[in-house]
């Protein structure tokens, strides 16, 4: 029964990042006013000014997010019936549809207030980040759930130094995406012809406030990759089991950074940012079941190993 519910589990975060990808190119494509200043369903024909295609792509993407609500209703449901109270699968299952109904509710909020399309208005700027916080919330609940589904215990914070590390690395990822949104809403709002042109934007006291934020995404994607690189080498010391997982959050990093930068050059083409969008998400999952994984494994001392092995070796 555990297997089957692993299984779909796993099936529903999968689900769900496809759903958030095409979110992603509902506000790329500059096509969140499809279906007009009404939610859930669209706006009367006479009452929209989006063309069918726009509307099209918004609509599927309410419907898509309509399915994967049921989606996480159903795997709440199942982990109530499956399994007794206290077991981690029910938490994982409660959050992933408290965080999915926090999804719709800021939807609605962004559709109902017209913060889509060209608009620039600042509380725009505030509901991006805020939606992105509650997807990665979102992620979070949905790959716990299928961790302690395939057999991970309860996470554990004895060890203060590592919960403070993973802290810091999950909060500067967050940061990082946060300020990725507003450098895509600057982009998209606010789009130039050339490289340079958006290069002298940037630098411009006269540019808008959204452009002028945009810079501060590839100087927090070098602090913050530096960090990553410093915290997966000293957990792979400590904990030698996380090496391979550790170099694949790395090989994702690297990759991200590069598309970050071929985003820019570019011009902020709308593939090119679902790629960007979709490492995004593995980077945080990643961490995620690292985080997990370092919590609840064996956190030696990489002095005292290098002592056991010189004492070894002595008496040897």
């Amino acid at each position: 029964m555990q297997n089957r519910f692993a299984k779909y589990a796993t099936f529903v975060l999968i689900a769900n990042i496809l759903v958030i990808l095409w979110g992603g190119f509902v506000s790329a494509s500059g096509a969140g006013d499809g279906c007009g200043e009404a939610w859930p369903l669209c706006a009367s024909a006479a009452e929209r000014t989006a063309t069918g295609l726009e509307t099209f792509i918004e609509l599927f993407h309410r419907a898509t997010s309509g399915i994967a609500l049921i989606l996480v209703v159903v795997m709440f449901v199942r982990s109530r019936r499956w399994f007794e109270k206290g077991n981690p699968i029910r938490t994982g299952a409660f959050w992933s549809l408290i965080f999915m109904l926090g999804e719709a509710a800021i939807g609605a909020l962004i559709v109902l207030f017209g913060l889509v399309a060209e608009n620039e208005n600042v509380a725009r700027a505030f509901t991006q980040p805020l939606h992105l916080v509650n997807t990665y919330l979102l992620l979070t609940a949905l790959l716990l759930t299928v961790y302690w589904a395939r057999g991970g215990q309860r996470l554990r914070f004895a060890n203060r130094r590592l919960v403070t590390l993973f802290g810091l690395a999950l909060g500067g990822v967050l940061l990082l995406s946060a300020f990725g949104t507003i450098a895509s809403l600057a982009s998209t709002i606010f789009p130039s012809q050339t490289f340079w042109e958006g290069v002298q934007k940037d630098l411009s006291a006269d540019s808008h406030y959204l452009i002028r934020l945009r810079v501060l995404h590839p100087i927090l994607a070098t602090l913050i990759g530096v960090y990553l690189l410093w915290l997966i080498r000293t957990v792979r010391q400590r904990i030698p089991s996380t090496e391979q997982l550790g170099l694949i959050i790395l090989i994702i990093f690297a990759l991200q950074f590069a598309l970050g930068a071929l985003n820019a050059v570019l011009l902020t083409p709308i593939a090119v940012q679902l790629l960007h969008l979709l490492l995004s998400d593995l980077l945080w999952l990643g961490l995620v079941w690292l985080g997990a994984t370092a919590l609840n494994a064996e956190w030696t001392s990489v002095r005292s190993t290098q002592e056991q092995a010189k004492v070894g070796s002595t008496v040897a």
